[in-house]
């Protein structure tokens, strides 16, 4: 009863969260990309997710709904880190509207230095980034060992301004390194022997990586 009514509550505040976030120029998830990370969420039995990146909490509330509908009495975590105080108030406000203040834990803190504050005795089922995408390459090394053996790592906004689909010469200058970490990422992901990755087209580009099946043997 208590997961039904969090996620009832959740159900009900999203729309105004996203309004929220229109108004104040805060980027929010693509609605199907969070349907396809509720799918992949459910398929792992998440029960611990980190996100690197709250805007006001939209991903992470949406997240919790999804991981509700499998819990049953089991404890569910999601730990949320914001660099910007005014959003990490936000988030937190959100969340205790939600009721959902003992499954989501919000942490202000710049990344990768809030890593260190982290948790990290028991392995993540899922991390989700939505931060500064030049740096989703070194996160990814910083993190990956703390994932569990069905763990998944999410990215973000990996196709942001088309930046992997076009030559880094092409770019405006601002976007050229960025675009090059993104590229150098995937390449080194291409020649992981553990790892792999897919992408999707869905709103600015999402990008998933699990272990290759042998690998979870």
């Amino acid at each position: 009863m208590r997961n039904e009514t969090i996620r009832s509550a959740i159900i009900q505040l999203l729309p105004q969260i996203a309004v929220a976030c229109e108004n104040d120029h805060v980027a929010l998830i693509d609605r199907d990309s969070v349907a396809l990370i509720g799918r992949e969420l459910k398929e792992i039995n998440c029960k611990r997710l980190l996100e690197i990146g709250s805007g006001y909490g939209y991903s992470a509330l949406s997240f919790l709904q999804f991981m509700l509908e499998n819990a049953g009495a089991e404890t569910l975590h999601i730990t949320t880190i914001e660099r910007l105080q005014c959003r990490w108030e936000r988030t937190r406000d959100y969340i205790m509207q939600a009721g959902a203040k003992d499954c989501i834990c919000c942490v202000l803190g710049e990344a990768p230095e809030a890593f260190s504050y982290l948790d990290n005795t028991q392995k993540w089922d899922c991390i989700f980034m939505d931060a500064a995408m030049g740096r989703y390459g070194d996160f990814w090394l910083q993190l990956k060992d703390s994932l569990g053996p069905d763990g998944i790592f999410i990215a973000d906004n990996i196709n942001l301004h088309g930046v992997l689909d076009q030559p880094i010469a092409a770019l405006p200058r601002r976007h050229r390194t960025m675009a090059k970490r993104l590229k150098e990422f995937l390449q080194m992901l291409e020649c992981d022997e553990v790892w792999q990755y897919e992408r999707y087209d869905y709103g600015e580009g999402l990008l998933v990586i699990r272990r290759r099946k042998q690998e979870k043997l």
